[in-house]
């Protein structure tokens, strides 16, 4: 049924062509009026002929040898007088042709072919559907009673998996968010830091007052010189880390460890070089710290990628699994274009190996391949590359113009849209 129908296409195509003849001018010029009269006679009569043979016959060859018999039967009534063609029915007649055609023959054609689809096509919904519907009928009591069986466990799922998200979406998006705005603003309580903010002075400065006290109950560290009552000068030695008097004292209480244990001076020595230890493990940590706030906007994008990469996937699924599927869609549908435009490939290259003559039912399929392709790539183009489309079509399905030419048409659209 689907070759006939095809074949009827490229039947009706081919008596249209008669409209534009080659050896028309391209200015504009219009057919002879014996011309005219020949061409809408044998359209309607062609027409009638489809119609009522289509359902009769089971095969192309058939339905074509018919049609063309009818046609010449009908067509007797055309004679020759002088040097143009008449036919012995008016306009009117043919009027009254084409008003039974459209409201008889074309009604009785598409209620036959309901009738045919009915019982030839796609089973009913009831036919697909009825196991399906039964074993989810039989298996709905056993879902519903595990279903209360289980109902509070359920519902502490959804609602860890609620305190989840929520938990997540504070954590670490919300709170990387509001860090990250604190750092670009300079907010003294988003600033990265691994120690104090005055903690390094302050041990500093307790160092230099240790040092300084000890220096002044010392008098022998100044090599016998008066004791040193510049208290400036000791203290930026130690900002540049010079121990000298209290090393010195140090080496000397080694002599003699238990009497200046005794005294206490060793002790002292070893304390104020505990603490200079501590000083400058403080600077090496400054130093990080430093660099760290340097650095603080970009720790703070590296903190709230993360958070920001998950909530896109998640999203992204959840608009792909609920939402519009558009993007599906327009994949499947230029799957579907390529198979389209293989299956035109198919049907000229067909033509091309039988010397280039096409047949009415290949001229039929390629009409009905072009216009599904019309009708996908509506979701796939946009108005302006829809447009430049149909235009490839309209020259795809100029016959006339030879097959070689269309299948550089195809070649065209190939590289030009499915790339």
């Amino acid at each position: 049924m689907t070759d006939i129908h095809t074949s009827s296409l490229g039947l009706l195509m081919e008596s249209w062509h008669a409209f534009q003849p080659e050896n028309m001018a391209m200015d504009g010029a219009q057919l002879p009026r014996d011309q005219w009269q020949e061409t809408v006679t044998r359209i309607v009569i062609l027409t009638e002929a489809i119609l009522q043979q289509a359902i009769n016959q089971s095969n192309v060859g058939g339905f074509e040898e018919r049609v063309f018999t009818t046609l010449e039967e009908d067509q007797a009534g055309i004679h020759t007088l002088g040097n143009g063609l008449y036919s012995t029915q008016t306009p009117a007649d043919l009027i009254q042709r084409l008003v039974s055609v459209l409201r008889d023959q074309l009604p009785g054609h598409r209620s036959s072919m309901s009738t045919f689809v009915t019982l030839h096509g796609r089973p009913s919904r009831v036919t697909r559907y009825w196991i399906p519907v039964s074993l989810a009928v039989l298996s709905g009591s056993a879902s519903l009673e595990f279903l209360a069986q289980r109902q509070d466990r359920i519902l502490q799922w959804i609602m860890d998996l609620g305190a989840t998200i929520i938990d997540f979406g504070g954590n670490w998006v919300v709170d990387p968010i509001r860090k990250l705005i604190g750092t670009i603003r300079h907010d003294e309580k988003s600033e990265i830091a691994i120690m104090s903010k005055n903690s390094l002075l302050a041990d500093r400065a307790s160092l230099e007052r240790m040092v300084i006290d000890f220096v002044n109950d010392r008098p022998d560290t100044s090599q016998g010189q008066p004791p040193v009552e510049d208290t400036t000068a000791i203290a930026n030695a130690v900002k540049e880390g010079d121990l000298t008097p209290v090393l010195k004292a140090y080496e000397r209480d080694l002599r003699s460890p238990f009497m200046g244990t005794i005294r206490g001076d060793l002790v002292r020595a070893l304390l104020i070089q505990i603490q200079k230890t501590k000083v400058d493990v403080e600077i090496a940590i400054s130093g990080i710290d430093a660099l760290l706030k340097s650095q603080e906007l970009v720790f703070g994008f590296v903190g709230l990628t993360p958070g920001i990469l998950v909530s896109y996937a998640t999203l992204r699924w959840l608009i792909g699994l609920f939402g519009n599927r558009r993007g599906l869609q327009r994949g499947k549908k230029r799957h579907e274009l390529r198979r389209g435009l293989r299956n035109v490939t198919r049907i000229l290259t067909s033509a091309r190996s039988s010397d280039g003559m096409m047949s009415y039912k290949e001229s039929g399929r390629l009409i009905c391949e072009a216009e599904a392709l019309l009708q996908k790539i509506k979701l796939v183009l946009g108005g302006i590359q829809y447009q430049e489309f149909r235009e490839d079509v309209q020259d795809l399905l100029d016959v006339q113009s030879g097959v070689d030419k269309q299948l550089r048409v195809v070649e065209r659209m190939r590289w030009a849209y499915f790339q």
